[in-house]
């Protein structure tokens, strides 16, 4: 009797370290999961470079405020944002705040690109009013490259934050290794800028239409903004056709001062406008609602062009084309 229950209570110790050994040598279930918004959450040391109206303006230097919002989702604060313009002028925009900003894996680079109104005091005393903004841009796991276009009537502001993670090892800047010095960086404007030969899908309000071959050319504004123009587009229906056009009577779509944002292996862009137009011949020009988004690859364009005529036409432009 006690021969075997010694031999229990060996068999019963053996077990226990082999059970140790399987949980050592898997994954820890408590051990907590890193997501995409745990990589990036954050302060950042940035330095802002603003262009008023096609100016550049002196650099400043903010903290920029990473927040998680959910494992796929970031919050974006910009705490007491003001710029000074070439009169001496101060706009104290105050606080950029922009919430469950959508971000993805791309390679080693985390990016986005969202479109927002926020409510704004611009001009002092005026009180707050909408403005629209554009936020585009990547992280890495220890920086920020990003852009705010902020789309104000008879002021374009576009706002360039590049900064480093508090904390990080390359906080501060590594030296380049002699031999191997990085090469002056290409600007996103000049990698797009062309005319691209275009095949146009277009669906309106989800049924198929005939495809059709276009030109789209992307005339560069600065080193990160660009105009997006649609030529000679045309929505056959049956027998008529729309062709819309803009206020000189030209047959074109086209989108101002568009920002570009990269990633690792794609030049990227989303923007909301409302373009006048003329629909119908012979009726006025009317403000037409857009929203379009692409990217820019191997000198291919590849892009999606919402067109909002109302609830009785909307118009969904599918654009591939080739430099």
């Amino acid at each position: 009797m006690k021969k075997f229950l010694s031999f229990f209570a060996m068999a019963a110790i053996a077990l226990t370290f082999a059970a140790c050994s399987d949980d050592e040598e898997g994954q820890n279930p408590n051990e907590p999961v890193t997501t995409m918004t745990d990589v990036v959450a954050g302060t950042y040391n940035t330095s802002i470079n603003v262009n008023l109206n096609g100016a550049d303006l002196p650099e400043a230097n903010y903290d920029v405020i990473i927040e998680k919002a959910s494992d796929t989702q970031i919050n974006f604060v910009l705490n007491d944002f003001a710029i000074t313009d070439q009169s001496g002028t101060s706009l104290n925009i105050g606080d950029i705040r922009l919430d469950e900003v959508a971000i993805s894996k791309t390679g080693d680079d985390y990016t986005f690109a969202t479109t927002d109104t926020l409510m704004l005091e611009i001009f002092p005393g005026m009180g707050q009013m909408p403005v629209p903004i554009d936020f585009s841009g990547l992280f890495t796991s220890t920086t920020i490259d990003a852009t705010i276009d902020i789309n104000l009537s008879g002021m374009q502001i576009i706002v360039e934050i590049e900064g480093t993670k508090e904390g990080s090892s390359s906080e501060g800047g590594d030296e380049p290794t002699p031999g191997h010095e990085e090469e002056p960086e290409v600007a996103l404007s000049a990698i797009t800028a062309g005319d691209y030969a275009c095949n146009i899908a277009v669906e309106l309000n989800g049924t198929q239409l005939p495809a059709s071959e276009n030109t789209v050319t992307i005339e560069a504004v600065n080193d990160s903004t660009v105009n997006f123009v649609l030529k000679d587009f045309a929505v056959s229906l049956g027998g008529a056709s729309i062709t819309p056009t803009d206020e000189n009577g030209e047959a074109k779509i086209t989108l101002t001062n568009v920002v570009l944002a990269k990633s690792s292996n794609a030049v990227v862009f989303a923007t909301e406008q409302t373009p006048n137009l003329v629909i119908a011949e012979g009726s006025p020009a009317i403000p037409v609602p857009i929203v379009a988004n692409g990217a820019f690859a191997d000198n291919k364009l590849d892009a999606q062009i919402d067109i909002n005529l109302g609830d009785a036409m909307v118009i969904a432009v599918s654009i591939e084309g080739q430099k």
